[in-house]
């Protein structure tokens, strides 16, 4: 997760929307409708991750790069 945020066009927004993801999950009781809730706010977050992930085809593309390599650290 750290390398396709890292990767993406926006990484700052990527680490935000993780945080909101990871946060979500510590908030979240046991209980069906809690699940519930996480879950709608799972794919919600989830979406705007994959918002970051066409960035990352949109630069790769641009760029002629064929895979997108992983950021080292």
């Amino acid at each position: 997760i750290r390398d396709f945020i890292d990767n993406s066009g926006n990484p700052e927004k990527g680490r935000r929307i993780q945080f909101e993801i990871d946060m979500e999950r510590v908030r979240t009781a046991p209980g069906e409708q809690t699940y519930l809730a996480m879950g709608k706010r799972l794919i919600l977050l989830l979406g705007q991750m994959s918002d970051l992930f066409r960035d990352i085809q949109a630069i790769a593309s641009r760029e002629n790069v064929k895979r997108v390599p992983a950021r080292t650290q």
